[in-house]
């Protein structure tokens, strides 16, 4: 059981590191509500990581969505002007 929930979860620190942002990032998402968390018996949060991978692709996706949105008012401003 141990390999399932270290497979599954993983400490704050540990999820920056592997993802390579600053810790402070991950608390912050934390504190936002964007990552599913749960607290293991000695009090540390532990982050899900399968959570953090849908908050990440739905963060791609919202950032090219909005890159293709700047991009094509760019290419319709010409034509207006």
């Amino acid at each position: 059981m141990a390999d399932t929930q270290t497979k599954t979860f993983e400490r704050p620190v540990e999820l920056a590191k592997t993802i390579g942002v600053k810790p402070q990032l991950v608390f912050a998402w934390i504190r936002g509500n964007k990552l599913v968390t749960k607290q293991c018996e000695c009090g540390h949060t532990l982050v899900n990581v399968d959570s953090w991978n849908e908050f990440m692709t739905e963060r791609e996706t919202k950032a090219a969505e909005k890159a293709a949105k700047v991009e094509a008012e760019l290419v319709a401003e010409p034509a207006n002007a």
